[in-house]
């Protein structure tokens, strides 16, 4: 995103634009993996006189849940890069990291 912004100053509202666009909401949804969600499911675990369910909820739950967020933050990050970089746009060299 650095070099979009470098490349051409002028366009450099319109790569924020899409970047809120594309990416606040993905990161918006990371609060899936709040303290909030954790106490819930200690209550819900000792509702149930069951605390060891917690560790599960806790390992297994919360462990497909980053996998997920982790899944779609990459997807949205490559959709952004793919609208920064255009195909067959001039100067752009193969391999070059953003």
């Amino acid at each position: 995103m650095g070099a979009a912004l470098q490349s051409d100053p002028e366009k450099a509202t319109l790569v924020r634009q899409q970047y809120r666009e594309i990416l606040a909401p993905q990161i918006r949804s990371w609060s899936i993996l709040s303290a909030n969600y954790r106490t819930l499911g200690i209550f819900i675990s000792a509702l149930f006189k069951a605390p060891e369910y917690y560790f599960e909820f806790e390992i297994i739950g919360f462990s497909v849940a980053l996998a997920v967020l982790i899944r779609r933050q990459n997807t949205a990050h490559e959709a952004l890069l793919r609208r920064l970089h255009p195909p067959f746009s001039t100067g752009s060299v193969a391999g070059q990291a953003v």
